[in-house]
């Protein structure tokens, strides 16, 4: 074989030297490979033979050394910088918001000092560019061969958590292991997308029961729906799951029909576990002191805001979880619509770093996963949003990167790595294949 060659092994040992990046090796000794093979066959042709015409063909390659050194800033992995840049610029918001709302604490209570919602939110923050960090550097192709590991983790935790689930503020998504608790409601859409991008692309390729397949991954949409408080794992579950199958089908007439689907059966859900819920945002005038009195109190804060707002650290307005769910709310009654409205801004640049992150990715799985965990994430901004100035019905969906709570700042730092690390790596796999392997 043309690699055993002593010409050509030390010609590509000699060129892969001056590349750092080793993931990069493989595909660029067979496409030089390739090179080598097609010039020796040309000298072969001649009468030369195969020991000539190999050693003709090295040396017509030229120095290695430059070749590799132009190969190296071909190939070398790329961050992109926009899409860090806006995460970084929303976690440190998310520090600002936090220690506005123990300013705010205090004016109300007058009390000492308290910090411990900002002193917590550093820490969570640390956690989670940890592991932002980690995935980042991360050979992200290695969760594709750990699919179904990956699923059957999924269902397992659901059905703990739904017979055995502890609650916790309310909200029965923990699985606790001593004194740790696990929120495994909250990282299932994660890990449901990462099953998602590994398993539909494959099924939909091979052409048999394409459909039927597809529809057994619903198996952890029924466990959340027997978790009554698990509503936003199920709807970002449902948002990444849709939008993989609608990428990969290219069928958006089916992808119709099943978000009319699972529009209709969420919203039958809510009317039977949470009727009031739904009563209360389509007519909050009828109860403005009982279910209505979250939305009553937007709308109260909406006129009071204005441009500007009521100034850093002002005595906290009564709405429930301010810290999580209604934090933009917070951020507007704070620092006013000016800057409500230079968020939404920030926020549609982020959509366009994870557009352009898509847009650049050729390897199938690398593409569907990042379509599928920027789905979720711009989701859940879209509907916080809208949800925090009252256009849509309250449940449990935090403000990404910016909210309160640990599990959730994971999660969404997890995806943010994982996309980090599928652009990192675009240009060192196969557009048809994955990574390039002997």
């Amino acid at each position: 074989m043309i690699k055993d060659h002593e010409d050509v092994r030390e010609f590509l040992n000699r060129v892969c030297s001056e590349i750092r990046s080793r993931e990069a090796h493989p595909q660029i000794r067979l496409e030089l490979m390739s090179h080598l093979e097609s010039l020796a066959e040309e000298k072969e042709q001649a009468g030369e033979s195969r020991e000539e015409a190999l050693a003709w063909a090295v040396a017509q390659m030229g120095d290695p050394r430059l070749i590799g050194k132009d190969l190296h800033r071909i190939h070398r992995p790329k961050l992109e910088w926009g899409l860090l840049t806006a995460i970084l610029a929303f976690v440190a918001l998310g520090l600002i918001a936090m220690y506005a709302y123990d300013a705010s604490m205090l004016a109300n209570s007058k009390q000492t000092v308290n910090s411990q919602f900002f002193i917590y939110k550093v820490a969570m923050a640390g956690i989670g560019l940890a592991v932002m960090g980690g995935l980042t550097f991360f050979s992200y192709h290695k969760f594709q061969a750990l699919t179904w590991w990956l699923y059957g983790l999924l269902i397992i935790g659901l059905c703990l958590v739904a017979l055995f689930g502890n609650q916790v503020n309310g909200s029965r998504q923990y699985l606790s292991f001593g004194p740790l608790y696990i929120q495994w409601a909250s990282i299932s859409p994660l890990l449901f997308v990462v099953v998602a991008a590994g398993c539909l692309p494959r099924w939909y390729a091979a052409r048999s029961f394409f459909m039927a397949r597809s529809f057994a991954l619903f198996l952890p949409v029924g466990l959340l729906l027997s978790i009554c408080s698990a509503m936003p794992a199920l709807l970002l579950t449902m948002v990444g799951y849709l939008i993989i199958i609608g990428s990969v089908t290219k069928r958006w007439k089916t992808l119709l029909v099943l978000v009319s689907a699972s529009i209709l059966a969420i919203s039958s859900f809510l009317l039977w576990y949470a009727p009031s819920r739904l009563q209360a945002f389509l007519s909050p005038e009828k109860d403005p002191n009982g279910a209505s009195y979250v939305y009553m109190k937007i709308a109260e804060l909406q006129r009071t805001s204005g441009w500007f707002g009521q100034g850093f650290g002002t005595a906290l307005p009564s709405l429930p979880n301010m810290y999580s769910e209604f934090i933009f709310t917070f951020l507007i009654y704070c620092f006013g619509w000016l800057a409500g409205i230079l968020f939404a801004l920030a926020a549609l640049y982020l959509v366009s770093r994870f557009r352009h992150s898509f847009i650049q990715v050729r390897d199938p799985f690398g593409r569907h996963l990042v379509l599928g965990l920027s789905s979720i994430i711009v989701f859940q901004f879209a509907y916080n949003l809208l949800m925090s100035i009252g256009l849509l019905p309250y449940i449990g969906l935090s403000l990404p990167f910016v909210s309160y709570g640990l599990y959730p700042m994971l999660y969404e730092m997890a995806a943010v790595g994982l996309i980090l690390s599928i652009y990192r790596r675009k240009d060192l796999m196969s557009s048809r294949s994955g990574p390039v392997t002997y």
